[in-house]
């Protein structure tokens, strides 16, 4: 007869679990690798701490499952063009329970947020910006437009965990591009590496690293 693979799922279960192995893997094979010392290591580095604040999942009681980690914008490229809009309120406080569940688990160095809109609660919004300040993890918000009752959430929610809200034109994907940059860079390096990034790179980093706070 002719030979069986050396393993074979049975069942559905069977290959979802397979699948997480090859997927932890490979995710401790990206976190060697950016410990790795020269410039590639540090950029590394800095994708590998980015995507995982951009990535902060966690339990969810129902909906859509958070993302796996990725630790380079090609591989996070496909999951993201794959998002779609669809009708119902923002979930704004849904991911920041994500990213306090997770920095349990395995601090995170900061939390992006990219959003035009805001209808929730702002008072239970707060609550949770005010636990993540706690565990000392600072939100990065990048609002699109100048939608009013957006921007009052926004700042309060940056400002409750000590991190930074910027306005952007979405027409400017070079604005956007450098402040996550920043971002980045504060999560590597931390504030003054943020402050020194942003004394050469200008713009609205600096803005962003006036806001930080130590």
């Amino acid at each position: 007869p002719p030979r069986r693979p050396p393993i074979q799922a049975a069942h559905h279960g069977d290959r979802r679990q397979l699948a997480q192995v090859r997927g932890h893997q490979r995710q401790d094979a990206r976190r060697e690798e950016a410990q790795q010392p020269g410039p590639h290591g540090q950029r590394n580095r800095q994708v590998h701490q980015l995507a995982g604040a951009l990535a902060a999942s966690g339990p969810a009681p129902a909906g859509p499952s958070p993302s796996a980690w990725f630790s380079s914008a090609a591989e996070l490229l496909k999951p993201m063009s794959a998002v779609t809009c669809r009708g119902g309120k923002t979930q704004i406080k849904r991911v920041l329970r994500f990213a306090i569940a997770e920095t349990k688990r395995r601090k995170v160095n900061a939390v992006v947020f990219i959003g035009d809109s805001m209808e929730e609660d702002i008072d239970e919004l707060c609550h949770k910006a005010g636990e993540l300040g706690l565990l000392g993890v600072p939100v990065f918000i990048f609002h699109e437009g100048r939608d009013p009752t957006a921007e009052e959430a926004f700042r309060q929610i940056a400002h409750l965990t000590r991190g930074a809200y910027c306005p952007f034109d979405a027409s400017s994907a070079q604005q956007l591009r450098e402040l996550l940059s920043a971002v980045a860079v504060y999560a590597a390096g931390g504030r003054a590496a943020l402050e020194d990034y942003s004394r050469r790179a200008g713009g609205a980093t600096l803005l962003l690293a006036r806001q930080v706070k130590s």
